[in-house]
């Protein structure tokens, strides 16, 4: 039993949101990897770089994150940020709205998940989540 939603075409953690550093191309921060072929797939999956393997995409690995947060419709790629009680969401792109942001915020406070998101092309971050921890939760973005 696959306990994992599949990814099937989409390829949003190579249009850069992904951070690092693949072949020697800097990827991340609205760079996409040069390797990716948009809504397809990697050219060079079967030689993929270890970054890329090891990515983890939250809403393909938390069956119980709402449909509506799927990355092809929504431009938005949630990562697991400093710790397991911290996820990041990058939000590229047009397909985003202000109620995405409000499905992911309901998510984390019923889970007792602090949250930051930010949008990469214009370096603004925003926390949600316990004020002790927002410090600690922004020093990783």
């Amino acid at each position: 039993i696959n306990n994992m939603r599949n990814c099937q075409n989409c390829t949003k953690c190579c249009e850069g949101h992904v951070r690092a550093i693949i072949k020697g191309f800097k990827i991340g921060n609205g760079r996409p990897c040069p390797f990716v072929k948009i809504g397809v797939g990697c050219n060079i999956f079967k030689d993929r770089p270890t970054e890329c393997g090891q990515w983890d995409c939250q809403w393909r690995k938390r069956l119980d994150l709402p449909e509506e947060l799927d990355p092809k419709l929504t431009d938005i790629v949630i990562d697991v940020g400093i710790d397991d009680k911290h996820l990041h969401a990058s939000i590229m792109g047009l397909k985003f709205k202000e109620e995405h942001i409000i499905l992911l915020r309901n998510y984390c406070a019923e889970n007792d998940i602090d949250l930051t998101w930010n949008f990469p092309l214009t370096k603004e971050t925003y926390f949600f989540g316990k004020e002790e921890r927002k410090e600690h939760c922004l020093s990783w973005t």
